[in-house]
């Protein structure tokens, strides 16, 4: 990868986080907004205007929509790198599931998506974060190999993808920048 290259796959990763991201939150939002919730959403958060989910079922629903959308995602960028062989989708993979593995990890100080539903049908708060977790790991490591993804590539997607995922991570944590 010659320095342009490098320059270019740097704001493909950058795109990547805020599509994954935002997208993730969006679909919080419209599921929200589809049960009849006035919704807000910011970088990093959706959540009712109100504070408050009228049914426990209700929270669990808006909980689980993210990373059922994040898996399709996964699911579906995976299926165009290899199909394409073009390493330009792997910044798309990996973050839906470093995304995933944060999420699991933060459950440590606060419940996240997969840690509350977990938790809600009574199979612990980590059971599900760690099933998720295992099977995006699976999907990626499948579709590494099968496009042929160097290591290198590999090394210089997480440092962009955590970079980047950090900024926007403080961002939304010192500005709370509401979108919706």
């Amino acid at each position: 990868m010659n320095q342009k290259e490098h320059i270019q796959y740097a704001v493909i990763t950058f795109l990547a986080v805020i599509f994954i991201f935002l997208s993730h939150e969006f679909i919080h939002w419209l599921t929200g907004e589809l049960l009849q919730y006035e919704m807000g959403m910011s970088l990093n958060s959706a959540f009712p205007v109100d504070s408050k989910y009228r049914t426990p079922g209700d929270y669990q629903l808006v909980s689980l929509s993210g990373p059922i959308l994040t898996l399709l995602e996964m699911i579906l960028f995976t299926y165009l790198m290899i199909k394409t062989r073009n390493y330009w989708f792997f910044p798309f993979v990996f973050l839906c599931f470093y995304m995933t593995l944060l999420s699991g990890i933060f459950n440590l100080f606060n419940p996240n998506d997969l840690g509350r539903v977990s938790r809600y049908i009574g199979i612990g708060l980590y059971t599900l974060p760690a099933i998720a977790v295992i099977i995006q790991f699976f999907i990626m490591d499948y579709a590494v190999k099968k496009a042929g993804i160097m290591q290198k590539l590999i090394l210089i997607t997480v440092f962009w993808g955590i970079l980047f995922s950090s900024i926007l991570i403080l961002v939304n944590q010192n500005f709370k920048i509401r979108i919706l």
